[in-house]
């Protein structure tokens, strides 16, 4: 796809629409779950006073106020690496789960960042093992998701005996060939870019099931 993005001329870092969404939903449904299994073996009954029975009932942004009421009650074997949260962390989780439902546009570097602030959440929860398929999951992403590099466009500096007049005369025409010439290169590319992208969308849905796994039991994570 990076040389189709480059031709029709997409923003640096562009990720179909579909896959940020893709994203953003494995991370909120993975995190959902991984919170509901830490309250289920650490706080039974206050997850049930909060009528918490399943991972798609608890939400992300009221499990923070939630462990802060009942933090004294956890013993230190709750948190397998036995540290303290890195500050922030609510904030950065709760916009996971704020892109998600609102369906606010990302771009590659938050993405990875999002997966990666993830990493932590899962890492003091649930410890290496939960933590290393979102670092997998991290890794697929910095892999797959596109990167552009842009062509500049040529500023070297006009030949010497050129006017100041003319130089401009000759920048606006060049740059109005490049554009016509990229409008004329979109128009041409539309419809195999669509199909090349809904290709793409379509084995990365695929992929995501294969990390997540649908399952019936409580907790696990459903990529529709």
């Amino acid at each position: 796809m990076h040389d189709i993005y480059d031709l029709v001329d997409l923003p640096i870092a562009y990720v179909p629409f579909r896959v940020q969404n893709l994203v953003l939903l494995a991370l909120q449904r993975y995190l959902e779950a991984e919170a509901f299994r830490f309250v289920q073996q650490w706080l039974p009954k206050e997850a049930e006073a909060n009528e918490w029975s399943c991972a798609e009932a608890l939400e992300l942004h009221k499990l923070f106020p939630f462990l802060k009421r009942h933090f004294r009650k956890l013993p230190l074997s709750a948190f397998p690496q036995k540290q303290k949260p890195p500050p922030n962390w609510h904030e950065s989780i709760c916009a996971i789960r704020h892109a998600a439902v609102h369906r606010i546009s990302q771009n590659r570097t938050s993405l990875l960042q999002m997966v990666n602030n993830a990493i932590g959440l899962v890492w003091l929860l649930s410890g290496n093992c939960e933590a290393k398929k979102l670092y997998e999951f991290w890794i697929l992403l910095d892999y797959t998701l596109p990167q552009t590099h842009r062509a500049q466009i040529d500023r070297s500096p006009a030949p010497v005996l050129q006017t100041k007049g003319s130089r401009r005369a000759h920048n606006r025409k060049t740059l109005q060939a490049q554009i016509l010439q990229q409008a004329t290169v979109r128009r041409a590319l539309g419809g195999i870019f669509q199909a090349i992208e809904d290709k793409f969308v379509l084995e990365f849905r695929q992929t995501l099931k294969e990390i997540f796994p649908a399952s019936r039991n409580q907790g696990a994570v459903s990529i529709s």
